[in-house]
């Protein structure tokens, strides 16, 4: 990899405030007001309104939607402060192909060529996947005597192998090689590890051959819900009630949104026909799958021809937060895979934010939130989610016990406010600390 040194950095910072870039492909682009901005444009947004100069590099490819929002690369002002530069990669179809790696290859070689025009920033935030765009980061930060914060979001490619059976992960390891050593180089470099959970932080720890730092941090998957004003809502209330939803007599209401992978398509397809099997009992329930992807085509197969199941598409965000407001139930059907239990979904604590009482078949670091907190239920199988609709959620008294543990563990650990301005504590913490000290920390934790 070529590392041209970039222009050097800016000098009219009288404040001493810091010039940060912020990498992200594969979230959506917080480019109007309809998308919710996730964790590395609310990092973003929260840095520039504390007066920092901040760059969201991101893709001009929709990772969810499998399509290019922007035919090109493209740069736009989001705000004061705020600028987008979107990477400009070849689509894919596919989460596991040959196309995304070369989406991944390409987007990291253009934020390389870009990022040697610009002034160098003071900080660099990038989230690992994708780790092309990681290991372009660290490379960069090396080059320009830059920090750079890796935030691990996945156990990449570690999540490749849990996608395989298990007679397929040995020989299929071998061929990640590659990766690995790429994984280790990237860690090794970083300045500091933040992650969403503890354990996704020894995992970077163990490839970075390093103890905990003083600069590392656990940062949860947290959730700003989005300002939505009167006309916004009372259109996201028409929309249910023209889907049969938000009617009356109001029928009881689970819900599932986000992509339609194998991953969480396969169980929701197990919960699907065991509702239907339960048609009689289940009659005044509505089962509300929200989203695209790969495994839609096969649900929508599977729903055939029953009216209560309802499948809206993707929502903006008006139409999705009146839903999960207005629901019961909110699905987790996630397998109890390694990279998963380490891990808090997005929506997990999106659900947490409307107080929706969780349904969950992934145990790990989820279920021991819902059995400590009783915000849900941790269920075994399709079956076990089905005796929940069937006897739990009519028990009111539970169920409103239920949405105000929900509420308090969104409050207590998933709050965006408090999350985020904690994440950018530690940037700015670290944006401020200079390279000797930086440097003699990191050579006394590896003696």
């Amino acid at each position: 990899m070529i590392i041209s040194s970039a222009i050097p950095r800016r000098s009219d910072n009288a404040e001493n405030l810091p010039h940060v870039w912020i990498i992200k492909a594969g979230e959506p682009l917080p480019i109007d007001a309809s998308v919710r901005p996730l964790r590395g444009a609310a990092v973003a947004k929260t840095l520039a309104a504390r007066g920092a100069d901040v760059t969201l590099w991101a893709s001009t490819f929709s990772h969810q939607t499998k399509h290019h929002v922007f035919s090109e690369q493209t740069e736009m002002k989001l705000g004061p402060g705020l600028t987008l530069i979107a990477l400009h990669g070849p689509a894919y179809s596919a989460n596991v192909s040959a196309a995304r790696f070369r989406n991944h290859r390409a987007e990291a070689k253009a934020f390389l060529r870009e990022a040697a025009r610009r002034p160098r920033p003071d900080i660099i935030v990038a989230a690992m996947p994708t780790l092309d765009l990681a290991e372009a980061a660290v490379a960069f930060g090396k080059a320009n005597d830059v920090p750079v914060i890796i935030d691990i979001r996945d156990l990449w490619p570690d999540a490749l192998l849990f996608r395989l059976p298990r007679l397929l992960r040995g020989p299929a390891r071998l061929a990640l090689v590659p990766f690995y050593r790429q994984l280790r180089r990237t860690m090794r470099g970083a300045s500091a590890l933040f992650a969403i959970s503890d354990g996704m932080l020894e995992w970077g720890l163990g490839f970075a051959a390093r103890p905990r730092a003083d600069a590392d941090h656990v940062f949860r998957s947290a959730y700003r819900p989005a300002e939505i004003d009167a006309e916004a809502e009372r259109r996201a209330l028409d929309f249910w009630r023209e889907n049969n939803i938000l009617v009356d007599p109001r029928p009881h209401i689970a819900v599932y949104a986000g992509t339609l992978t194998h991953r969480a398509g396969h169980r929701l397809l197990d919960v699907i026909k065991r509702f239907r099997s339960n048609g009689s009992d289940l009659v005044n329930w509505r089962l509300v799958i929200c989203g695209a992807g790969p495994l839609l085509a096969d649900l929508q197969s599977a729903s055939a021809g029953d009216d209560r199941i309802v499948f809206p598409g993707w929502l903006n965000s008006p139409e999705l937060s009146v839903i999960l407001q207005h629901g019961d139930v909110g699905l987790l059907p996630y397998p109890n895979e390694p990279d998963l239990l380490q891990a808090c979904p997005n929506k997990f604590a999106e659900y947490l934010c409307h107080s929706l009482p969780v349904a969950s078949l992934l145990d790990g670091e989820v279920g021991r939130m819902i059995r400590e907190t009783g915000c849900g239920w941790v269920c075994n199988d399709a079956e076990a989610i089905i005796e929940v609709f069937r006897h739990q959620v009519p028990q009111q008294d539970r169920l409103r016990e239920m949405r105000c543990a929900a509420r308090t563990l969104f409050s207590q650990s998933f709050g965006g406010d408090q999350v985020f301005d904690a994440y950018a504590d530690c940037v700015e913490t670290i944006a401020a600390t200079p390279t000797s000290a930086r440097r003699s920390h990191i050579h006394n934790i590896l003696m």
